[in-house]
C-alpha cells in the first residue's frame, strides 16, 4: 500500500506528456511482443517447432523489458535523484501488462476456435498454436483473471467493459473447446473465488452452489477420458517409486528422463498381463510438476518450491490492489495445472511467476530507504544482466538455427554430406539428448554404424527412451550385432508393450541371427496382437511379417523400420 499511494501521488504530480516521455507507454508494446511470443505459432528454424520458438522469443523480449527498466531507473536517478521515481508510472505499466495479455489471449482463442471448426480439426479438441490442448487451456486460464483488472479500472466506460465481456466469453469458450479437465477445475476455482467475493452474506447459497460445482466436476473427471485418468495414475505410481528410492537427494537435473522409462519397462517385465500395458507410451513428464521437482531435486527442492509459492500467494492476496490479487489468482491456475500437467513447459508460466516476484519486490523497494547510489546500482545491474543474457540467447539461437538447417538437409537424403557439420555442432550439444539422438540417427542413415552406436550410448546415459532403444536396435542389427539388437528391441517392447515396431525389429533380428524358432514365435505374436491405433505402418508390419513367414523368401531389410524424425 505504501508503494501504491506513492505511485498515485507521483502520477498526480507529473503531467501526462511527461509520463509518456518517461517511457511507460513503451511497456505496452514490449508486453504485446512478450505475450505474442508466449502464444507464437510453430515455425521452422528451430530444433523443435512448437515450443522452442515460444521460449527463444519470450526470453529475448523479456530481457528487453529488463533492459528498458534498467535504463529508466538510471534516467530517473540522473534527473530526479532517486530511482524510486521510476515507479511513478507503475500503475500504467500494470494496465499495459493486462491489456497486452488479454488482447493476445483473445486472438489466440479466436484462432483456436476457428481452426477447430474450419481447419480440418472437426471432432478434435482445440489446441491453437500449441502442441496439445492442455497447453492452450493453461495459457488461456492464466490470462482470464486479468480481465478483472481492466474491468475494475474502467468503471465508467461501458463500451470498454462490453468488449472485455466479449473477450472473456470467447476465451471461456476456447477453454471449454480444449476438453481439458484441468481447465474445468480452474474455471470452477475462479467461480468459487468469485462467489466468495460477491456473496459474502449468502453462506448457504454459496455452499449449495459450490457443492453442485464439486459434484459436477468430480463426475466429469471420473467419466470423461477414463483411459487418460488410468494412464496418469500409472505414471504417478511409477514416479512415486522413483521418489521412494531417493526421497532426499533426488536424481539431479534430467533425472526423470534418465530413470522413468527403464522403470516402466521393469514393471511390465514383472507384470506382463497388466491392463496398463494397453495405455503405455513414451513418457517425458510425470504430469505433476511437484513430483517432477521431487524426482529431480529431492525433498529440499519440493520444500523450497512450496515455500516460495506460499510466500507469493499470501503476500499477493494480502495486498489490496486488484493487479496483485489477479496475479495471485493466475498463479493459483498455475498451481492447479502443476498438479495434473506440465505448465512449466510453457513460457507464460515463467512470465506470471516473474511478474509475481517483481510485484512483491516492488512493494519491498517502495517501503525501503534506498539512496540514489543504490538505485543506480540496481539500474546498472539490470542493464548488464539483460545485455549479457541477450548475447547468450543470440549465440544459442545461432547454433539452434544451424542445427535446424543441417537436420533439414539430412532429411532430404544428404546425411553423409551433413556429417562434418553435425561433428561441428557436437561440441556445443554434446550434453543435449535430443541432438545426440538426431546425430545418432543420421550417422546410422549415413552408414556409420560404429559411430552411431557410440553416439547412441552417449544419448542413453542422458535419456534411455523408447525411440532410442528402437534406433539402437536398428544400428546393432545393421552392424551384424544381432544379440545386442535383440536386447534393445526387447527393452523397447517392455517400455511400450502395445507397439508393433519393437516386434518387427525382434523378428528380423532373430531371423538374421538364424534363430528361426524365435522369429516364428514373434510372428505368431504379431498375428494375434490387438491393434490400439491402426495406421499404415502397423498394417505394413503385419503384412510383411506374415507374408515372410508364409513364403520365407523375403530379404531382411538392414535399416529396420526407423523413420527420420
Amino acid at each position: 500500500m505504501v508503494m501504491e499511494r506513492s505511485s498515485q501521488h507521483i502520477r498526480g504530480s507529473v503531467p501526462e506528456g511527461k509520463q509518456v516521455a518517461d517511457g511507460a507507454g513503451v511497456y505496452f508494446y514490449l508486453f504485446l511482443c512478450l505475450f505474442a511470443a508466449c502464444f507464437f505459432p510453430p515455425v521452422r528454424g528451430f530444433s523443435e517447432e512448437w515450443l522452442r520458438p515460444k521460449w527463444v522469443l519470450a526470453e529475448a523480449v523479456g530481457l528487453l523489458v529488463l533492459l528498458t527498466f534498467g535504463i529508466q531507473v538510471l534516467v530517473a536517478c540522473r534527473h530526479r535523484g532517486s530511482g524510486r521515481r521510476a515507479f511513478g508510472w507503475w500503475g500504467r505499466v500494470e494496465d499495459a501488462f493486462c491489456e497486452a495479455l488479454v488482447g493476445v489471449a483473445f486472438l489466440e482463442a479466436v484462432y483456436a476456435i476457428v481452426r477447430m471448426f474450419r481447419g480440418g480439426q472437426e471432432g478434435m479438441a482445440a489446441s491453437g498454436t500449441f502442441d496439445n490442448p492442455a497447453g492452450l487451456a493453461f495459457c488461456l486460464c492464466a490470462a482470464l483473471p486479468f480481465h478483472a483488472c481492466l474491468w475494475q479500472r474502467c468503471p465508467g466506460r461501458l463500451w470498454f467493459r462490453s468488449a472485455l465481456a466479449v473477450c472473456a466469453l470467447v476465451i471461456l469458450t476456447a477453454i471449454l473447446c480444449t476438453g481439458s479437465r484441468t481447465g474445468w477445475i480452474c474455471l470452477a476455482l475462479y467461480a468459487a473465488l468469485w462467489l466468495q467475493k460477491q456473496w459474502q452474506g449468502h453462506r448457504m447459497m454459496k455452499l449449495t452452489i459450490l457443492a453442485v460445482l464439486a459434484v459436477g466436476l468430480a463426475w466429469g473427471i471420473s467419466v470423461v477420458k477414463t483411459d487418460s485418468t488410468n494412464g496418469r495414475r500409472f505414471i504417478l505410481e511409477r514416479s512415486w517409486e522413483l521418489v521412494q528410492a531417493r526421497p532426499f537427494a533426488g536424481y539431479g537435473p534430467g533425472g526423470f528422463l534418465r530413470e522413468y522409462m527403464p522403470r516402466q519397462a521393469d514393471y511390465f517385465k514383472a507384470h506382463a498381463d497388466s491392463g496398463h500395458a494397453w495405455l503405455a507410451s513414451e513418457v517425458y513428464h510425470p504430469l505433476n510438476e511437484f513430483v517432477w521437482v521431487w524426482i529431480e531435486f529431492g525433498l529440499p527442492g519440493v520444500l523450497l518450491t512450496l515455500g516460495a509459492l506460499a510466500w507469493l500467494l499470501s503476500g499477493l492476496f494480502r495486498r489490496r490492489d486488484i493487479f496483485s490479487r489477479m496475479l495471485a489468482v493466475s498463479l493459483c491456475a498455475c498451481v492447479v495445472f502443476a498438479l495434473f500437467s506440465y505448465p512449466l513447459k510453457y513460457p507464460l508460466a515463467s512470465v506470471i511467476g516473474i511478474a509475481a516476484v517483481g510485484r512483491m519486490c516492488s512493494g519491498m523497494l517502495g517501503r525501503g530507504r534506498m539512496n540514489g547510489k543504490c538505485w543506480r546500482w540496481v539500474g546498472m545491474a539490470g542493464i548488464v544482466v539483460a545485455v549479457v543474457a541477450l548475447i547468450k540467447v543470440s549465440v544459442a539461437y545461432s547454433y539452434e538455427y544451424e542445427w535446424s538447417r543441417v537436420a533439414r538437409q539430412a532429411l532430404r537424403g544428404h546425411s553423409r554430406e551433413m556429417m562434418p557439420r553435425y561433428a561441428e555442432l557436437y561440441g556445443h550439444y554434446r550434453h543435449d539428448a535430443s541432438f545426440l539422438y538426431n546425430y545418432a540417427a543420421e550417422q546410422f542413415y549415413a552408414g556409420r554404424y560404429e559411430e552411431a552406436l557410440s553416439t547412441a550410448r552417449e544419448c542413453r546415459a542422458l535419456w534411455p527412451s523408447y525411440n532410442l532403444s528402437l534406433l539402437t536396435g536398428d544400428i546393432c542389427r545393421a552392424a551384424g550385432k544381432y544379440g545386442e539388437a535383440v536386447r534393445h528391441y526387447e527393452q523397447a517392447h517392455w517400455m511400450c508393450p502395445v507397439r508393433f515396431a519393437p516386434l518387427e525389429g525382434l523378428y528380423y533380428a532373430y531371423k538374421s541371427g538364424r534363430q528361426t524358432d524365435r522369429a516364428d514365435s514373434v510372428a505368431d505374436v504379431v498375428a494375434r496382437k490387438r491393434i490400439k491405433v491402426d495406421s499404415p505402418d502397423v498394417q505394413r508390419i503385419k503384412k510383411e511379417i506374415l507374408e515372410d513367414v508364409r513364403h520365407g523368401e523375403k530379404t531382411v531389410p538392414r535399416d529396420g523400420m526407423m523413420k527420420k524424425l
